[in-house]
């Protein structure tokens, strides 16, 4: 069996390892899209004379515009080709991103957070849809393999670097040149990516959707998208109002919220590079679920309890590295057993991401105001426990 790990650019064209250095920088750019403002959500509540949890509801606005926009993505790609729809995607994540560094109210993120619903939903997916067919055999396990992996990186490099420029520039600035760099990708996209094949056919809505149909009407494969949502939910409703509880609960500054994403960010990075290694030989339907159930737990446990701020910390590289394997053996899954493309499963995918990210903010901002941290750990493990009975309950294919 062969590992997904190891140094892909090497064994790759000077071509393809550009294409692939594309992709990567378009994954973090989709984490960054959103988590960006989330180290600063304290400040700008501040600043423009709003609270945190109204702050984390324009991630829920943004995901779940993505996860809409996201539908049509796929298959417009498969029948236009990834590159402009890509490029397009980076566009609006810089408009995103340099619009949120000048807004001069909430309102105005309202807006903000429209157009970067459209930027996620053309980033989240297509990066991996064109991984998995552009590149062959063993290039296309690696580029698929670092490709996912580049999400992490955008929370354990991205936002420590983006909170320490924030220290110095203030968090408008430093927002604002996310969006800079976002716009600056474009050029490096359209010149570097392959324009990808075009495919003639039926066109309009109908033609457009219908590669989902078989898709929805697989049991198996809608248990694995719902366990997805409901991972989604948990670990990023987690991820969304991470900084406000280490603020609250334990003081930390830019410094320690900065470690503080290192940390989850270095865990989830480690967890998925090292399933295959470690946890080649588990089952991965119900691996998916025992990893999932542990990291609700832990999750619900980070919150709860009362912990000095050490363990805490060290339980939150735990929770972070108890989500890789399931995060790698989903996407594994869902190659192996869909009935349709690759680029159609893989959007899908990124799409009921986006509905449990939309999820686990929504609630977790509710839960927030109606009773603490306590109250969010408890909702956000039940998220997780409900997504463990998605593929322990039997099921017929």
């Amino acid at each position: 069996m062969e590992h997904p790990i190891g140094p892909p650019i090497a064994a790759m064209s000077g071509a393809d390892r550009r294409i692939l250095l594309v992709l990567c920088a378009a994954s973090i750019l989709a984490v960054l899209n959103f988590a960006a403002p989330a180290p600063f959500f304290t400040r700008i509540a501040d600043d423009l004379d709003t609270t945190v949890p109204l702050l984390g509801q324009l991630t829920t606005m943004m995901t779940v515009l993505s996860a809409v926009l996201g539908l049509a993505v796929g298959p417009l790609a498969d029948r236009f080709g990834a590159r402009r729809l890509l490029a397009g995607g980076m566009v609006a994540v810089g408009v995103n991103l340099i619009g949120v560094g000048i807004a001069p109210s909430y309102p105005v993120l309202l807006g903000l957070a429209a157009i970067g619903g459209l930027g996620d939903a053309a980033l989240f997916g297509l990066p991996l849809a064109i991984a998995g067919t552009h590149f062959v055999g063993a290039a296309k396990t690696r580029a698929v393999a670092w490709t996912a992996a580049s999400l992490p990186i955008g929370s354990s490099l991205g936002i420590p670097l983006l909170t320490l420029a924030g220290t110095v520039l203030g968090w408008r600035s430093a927002i604002a040149a996310v969006g800079a760099g976002a716009i600056g990708m474009i050029w490096w996209a359209i010149r570097w990516l392959p324009e990808g094949e075009r495919r003639v056919g039926e066109t309009g809505a109908r033609s457009l959707f219908a590669p989902y149909g078989p898709l929805l009407r697989d049991g198996r494969m809608v248990r694995l998208y719902a366990i997805g949502a409901l991972r989604a939910a948990c670990w990023i409703g987690l991820f969304t109002y991470l900084a406000a509880f280490l603020t609250a609960e334990f003081g930390f500054g830019a410094d320690g919220i900065g470690l503080a994403f290192v940390l989850a960010g270095g865990g989830a990075f480690l967890g998925n590079l090292a399933t295959p290694r470690w946890f080649a030989r588990v089952p991965q339907r119900p691996g998916v679920a025992v990893a999932t159930g542990l990291q609700g737990l832990l999750i619900g446990a980070l919150l709860i309890l009362p912990l000095d701020a050490p363990v805490a910390l060290g339980l939150l590289v735990l929770v972070a590295f108890s989500g890789g394997p399931a995060f790698v053996w989903i996407a594994t899954l869902l190659g192996q057993e869909t009935p349709v493309g690759a680029g159609t499963t893989m959007v899908l995918n990124g799409s009921v991401f986006n509905i449990g990210t939309a999820a686990g903010t929504a609630v977790g901002g509710l839960l927030i105001s109606l009773g603490g941290y306590p109250a969010l750990g408890v909702g956000l493990a039940g998220f997780a426990l409900l997504g463990v009975l998605c593929l322990v309950v039997p099921t017929r294919r």
